[in-house]
């Protein structure tokens, strides 16, 4: 099987197994690196936040920088969305930060 056809599969399956719940989705935010939305996404979920990073396996296919000219998309439920705004927002106030 090539890398393209299981990358199909995986991604067939995991649309298959999403929870019902997170069918109304919103992009939260767009980040200039897959690294930053890693941080990000990790930063919400200690917080209870459901998220999805669809982009997350495209370095996984054949990869074109254009593809990413949207930058990395982070999804929410929309009933997570202003909660989730503000543990951003926070994060980034207290980013730089020293005691």
């Amino acid at each position: 099987m090539t890398a393209v056809a299981l990358l199909a599969v995986l991604t067939w399956r995991a649309a298959a197994c999403k929870p019902a719940s997170m069918a109304d989705l919103v992009v939260l935010a767009r980040f200039s690196s897959r690294p930053e939305c890693i941080v990000a996404q990790s930063l919400l979920r200690s917080e209870g936040i459901e998220t999805l990073m669809p982009d997350f396996n495209v370095l996984t296919a054949e990869f074109d920088p254009s593809m990413m000219e949207s930058g990395w998309r982070l999804l929410v439920r929309e009933q997570d969305l202003a909660k989730a705004q503000a543990i951003l927002r926070d994060a980034q106030v207290g980013q730089g930060e020293t005691d």
